[in-house]
């Protein structure tokens, strides 16, 4: 029973270890695609940033596209920690199928393809674009790609197999297996959460404008990119396709929350951040100004229940506000430099402080119960990583 025991820890520990592995290379993509993203709308504005062919315009679809990367990247990253470098492309492979949307969206508007709110509906409803499983997807897919990669390496082989073996055949099955395993398993359940999801915001929609915005923002805040919060997007696309531009502004009042009420609360509670969280905090809460939710993903991965649930509260009630406030948005792409062209700009600030604020509170209140329990969380992570090393 003693040795099973360790066993199940041991492959615990792996886990835990592959993820921080993960998280540790995600984080500086997250800054850089963020801030080269944010930096040419805060400089350019929305519209001269976006003008295509414009020097801008290619630096902030060069941030668009780092910030596509961060699930692959996650996804590979994991993958490595338990597989080594033979999982590395199985990994990044599950992570490109597990990104959906996001990236396959980033490519079609460089390439011209989608440049308009009626291009985006189309293009949903005619499925064109797959819809991923975000980050918890890439996750997955990392360790489904570096455990099967571990195992696929006990095969024996001659020698001279060994080039055709890491050139190969790693790359090629562990890749075929994940990326189906991921489109074809994973991605048809993600789809019909998302599709299921969108319908359920629809059928809100002729109903309690608090009770919507409240399930608006909770989703868009709910898995950052992934499957849940694409749902809350498309449903702020297609009523802008409708001429209604209430929703998305609710939706995008809500997706700013989750980096700054990260940032804001490593301020006020330190101790529950690692040295290089703390450190990276200090940028984080630009990404939010420009609505780029991914910049909260690193911190979700490490401690999901007190980032996650209270970024959940705060968009609901940001997003509901929004709503009942009666502000609007004319196109997508919603944010805080978007303030200047939204109706009721005044109820969409204090609609986002408001779940800002609750925010804070509540991952302040949960990080500093946490410290109190188990310490300070530098000493804490050094430890975890201490016991999985050894």
């Amino acid at each position: 029973m003693k040795i099973e025991r360790q066993k199940k820890q041991s492959v615990w520990q792996e886990i835990y270890r592959a993820i921080l592995t993960g998280v540790s290379y995600i984080i500086p993509l997250v800054v850089a695609g963020g801030l080269l993203q944010s930096l040419t709308l805060l400089v350019y504005g929305t519209g001269n940033a976006s003008a295509a062919g414009t020097p801008q315009d290619q630096i902030r679809l060069l941030g668009t596209s780092l910030l596509a990367l961060l699930v692959p990247i996650l996804s590979a990253y994991i993958a490595y920690g338990i597989g080594d470098k033979a999982a590395l492309i199985p990994g990044l492979a599950g992570g490109i199928a597990a990104q959906g949307v996001p990236l396959t969206l980033a490519a079609s508007v460089s390439a011209g393809k989608a440049t308009t709110v009626q291009d985006l509906v189309t293009a949903a409803n005619a499925h064109v674009y797959p819809v991923g499983s975000g980050f918890i997807g890439g996750v997955i897919a990392g360790l489904a790609a570096g455990y099967l990669v571990k195992y696929l390496k006990k095969i024996p082989y001659p020698p001279s197999f060994a080039g055709i073996m890491t050139v190969l055949f790693y790359p090629f099955v562990g890749s075929f297996v994940i990326g189906a395993l991921i489109l074809f398993v994973i991605g048809d359940p993600a789809a019909a959460v998302t599709t299921a999801l969108t319908d359920l915001l629809k059928g809100l929609q002729g109903g309690s404008l608090i009770v919507l915005g409240l399930v608006l923002g909770a989703l868009a805040c709910t898995d950052m990119g992934g499957p849940i919060n694409k749902a809350a997007y498309l449903f702020g696309v297609y009523a802008l396709a409708e001429g209604n531009g209430a929703p998305y502004a609710a939706f995008a009042a809500a997706k700013c929350i989750p980096p700054i009420a990260v940032a804001l609360a490593a301020v006020f509670a330190p101790k529950g951040y690692t040295d290089e969280e703390r450190s990276t905090a200090k940028g984080i809460w630009l990404l939010g100004a420009f609505g780029i939710t991914e910049g909260a993903i690193p911190y979700a991965l490490r401690d999901p229940l007190r980032i996650i649930i209270p970024s959940m509260i705060g968009g609901g009630i940001a997003a509901a506000l929004s709503l009942v406030g009666g502000s609007s948005l004319p196109s997508a792409g919603g944010s805080m430099i978007t303030i200047p062209i939204t109706q009721n700009p005044l109820n969409w600030v204090l609609a986002l402080a408001t779940g800002l604020a609750v925010t804070t509170v509540l991952i302040v209140v949960a990080k500093r119960v946490k410290v109190r329990k188990h310490g300070p969380d530098e000493a804490t992570h050094k430890s975890e990583v201490g016991s999985v090393l050894s």
